[in-house]
């Protein structure tokens, strides 16, 4: 079951493959560092000045307007209108900002522009996640020690998604913005952190035993569980969290939701 059409699903299909393209030419720009007031209750991205290219990052914009051009022709007069603001100013500032979660910013910039709302946000989200990948992967190591809840340890996206993986099922939360990876206790709440000692409320799916939604009664809390031993194939975190949107409307409908309250841009 999926709400998400063929054609929207072919586009991020797309800009994954992009986006990978772009993190393979930043391979050698980022480069791991010892933290040196290293707080493992807040997210990395958030104690570490992030280098970005703003010319590589002009360019992947321009890449994804492209491409969005090419899909629906009638968003070309926008986008050809966003590229006479793409200047080296306006990326740096969409850099802090798209990093910062800030949907207001984006929100301002498109009333201000007369663009279509979703857009500056989408193209400059879409652009940052191959640094944010590459940070992820840097750091894969050092993000393992990371303490808090509700939150990616790298970049500080609201969990949401996990896998049950190998024989025992270990619980392996990701992150479908910047595919950071961390375990945790299965019958823990991936928000409020409390243990429910085997007494964790599972929401099934009728006819899908390999998916599954986690709920906490405490802080209201859920988490998309797919057990990786019954799913037919390993999709990548982005079009894993796309493809099983229809359990967040399940879990929202009864009640359920993210501990912290911020529009992502999917």
């Amino acid at each position: 079951m999926s709400l998400i059409n063929k054609e929207y699903l072919e586009l991020q299909t797309e800009i994954l493959k992009k986006q990978s393209s772009w993190k393979k030419a930043i391979t050698h720009d980022l480069h791991h560092s010892e933290l040196s007031l290293k707080n493992e209750n807040m997210p990395l991205m958030e104690q570490i000045d992030l280098k970005v290219s703003i010319p590589k990052f002009n360019s992947w914009v321009l890449e994804l307007m492209e491409l969005l051009s090419e899909k629906q022709t009638s968003l070309k007069g926008e986008m050809d209108q966003l590229k006479e603001l793409l200047k080296e100013d306006t990326l740096v500032r969409w850099v802090k900002e798209v990093i910062a979660f800030n949907e207001y910013y984006f929100t301002h910039f498109a009333k201000t522009e007369k663009v279509s709302e979703w857009i500056p946000q989408f193209l400059a989200e879409h652009a940052i996640r191959p640094y944010l990948r590459q940070l992820a992967e840097v750091y894969a190591e050092e993000l393992t020690s990371f303490k808090q809840t509700g939150t990616c340890p790298c970049c500080g996206e609201p969990v949401r998604l996990a896998r049950l993986e190998g024989k025992v099922g270990k619980k392996v939360l990701y992150c479908p913005r910047c595919y950071a990876s961390w375990t945790e206790k299965r019958t823990k709440c991936s928000h409020c952190g409390v243990d429910h000692d085997e007494k964790m409320i599972y929401l099934h799916l009728e006819n899908d035993p390999t998916m599954q939604l986690y709920v906490c009664d405490d802080c209201k809390g859920y988490v998309k569980v797919i057990d990786e031993k019954q799913a037919f194939k390993k999709e990548e975190p982005a079009i894993l969290d796309l493809k099983t949107i229809h359990l967040d409307i399940l879990a929202q409908e009864k009640g359920y939701g993210v501990t912290i309250e911020k529009d992502r841009v999917n």
